[in-house]
């Protein structure tokens, strides 16, 4: 292929205009190549191409220039996808023979979700009716922008196959702090208390317990090195107890931090009592397996929205290791899972299982026009 070489049967561009592209990559790339040959990706950041390089089908884009001529090779193009706002869309977004589409993965309560910023677009998918009504609590008219429920796609096959457990199964527990942002007044991470969310947690359920510490995929280098220094003290101090896992596949007990590469829904299949997220689009996924939520309510700086306690109601928050401390003895070792019919209310409204199950996503692309 050179070039010139014209691709008459792409319909859909997949925009990643992030600096850290792979992980919106591994989650939207699997449900679009349900479409094989219709689709092409671009990287508009070429650096982060390098570890997804031996996928043809997409284009690292270094500089402006270079995309009118990639989109003229494509004469059935109808649309380009963006799982992100970023500056660079509007790269993109100017070419008004087509329409543009944001992805949506969940909303998360996160100023980013729902913005002035979305008026570029003229669709917004999102993944349940939750993320919709944010639009409506945003000052500013969004009247022009057409809404489509679709689920979430990329969870379709998961949810098919995801196991279930028993209580007395589930021994182990997930924490999924969010990145820091680059703004103070949007940080909703709980990166400074995680040395004592991990001795909390894991106290609540025991010394042969397994904790989970999935951070967030952009978080920054010193943050990975620093829980994982955490990790590293907490197996040390087991010594001969961390033997390698038995011929059951058991994890060793005590804390673990999966590689950066490994998705959430991996983490979720395992038997989890519990998890503790931050402020993400992590919370909508722990939906799916039906376990306590513990939310950490971001303090100051960090501006929350002011329904913050009603819209996360399905949630137990806490601001601190003490408040951690209570909410799991109730919950947990007490047994009294007091918001468990709130987490099941919460689930319908925040995904739509049926479009996510129907395949509603590729309803919704054989449903757009070529303007």
């Amino acid at each position: 292929m050179t070039r010139d070489t014209v691709l008459p049967d792409v319909e859909y561009v997949v925009y990643y205009g992030e600096k850290n592209a792979v992980s919106h990559y591994d989650m939207w790339n699997p449900v679009f190549a349900k479409r094989p040959g219709s689709y092409v990706s671009i990287f508009r950041f070429s650096a982060s191409w390098w570890d997804v390089n031996e996928d043809p089908d997409i284009y690292p884009i270094s500089q402006m220039a270079q995309i009118e001529p990639l989109f003229a090779r494509m004469p059935n193009l109808k649309a380009v996808f963006y799982p992100a706002n970023n500056g660079v869309n509007m790269q993109a977004v100017r070419h008004t023979d087509l329409t543009h589409v944001f992805l949506g993965h969940g909303d998360s309560n996160k100023a980013s979700s729902a913005n002035k910023c979305f008026r570029l677009y003229d669709e917004v998918w999102v993944a349940g009716q939750a993320h919709r009504d944010r639009f409506d609590r945003v000052s500013g008219d969004f009247s022009g922008l057409k809404f489509s429920i679709i689920g979430q796609p990329w969870m379709r096959d998961w949810l098919k196959k995801l196991p279930t457990y028993d209580v007395a199964e589930r021994n182990q527990w997930g924490y999924f702090p969010t990145w820091r942002g680059y703004y103070a007044n949007t940080n909703y991470s709980s990166l400074d208390l995680t040395k004592k969310v991990a001795a909390e947690a894991q106290a609540c359920l025991g010394e042969n317990a397994a904790g989970f510490l999935k951070l967030h995929p952009w978080s920054a280098p010193a943050d990975v090195k620093s829980v994982s220094r955490i990790v590293a003290d907490d197996q040390a101090s087991r010594q001969s107890a961390l033997d390698e896992e038995d011929d059951s596949g058991a994890p060793k007990v005590g804390l673990h931090v999966p590689d950066q590469s490994t998705q959430l829904r991996d983490i979720l299949k395992k038997p989890l009592r519990f998890v503790i997220c931050d402020i993400s689009a992590a919370v909508t996924e722990c939906l799916f397996i039906n376990v306590p939520v513990f939310l950490y309510y971001p303090q100051p700086p960090a501006l929350v929205a002011d329904d913050f306690e009603e819209q996360n109601a399905f949630c137990y928050l806490y601001r601190n290791a003490d408040e951690l401390r209570a909410l799991l003895k109730r919950v947990i070792t007490d047994g009294d899972d007091y918001l468990a019919d709130k987490r099941e209310q919460a689930m319908n409204n925040r995904i739509d299982l049926e479009r996510t199950k129907n395949g509603q996503f590729y309803k919704e692309l054989d449903r757009l026009p070529k303007i």
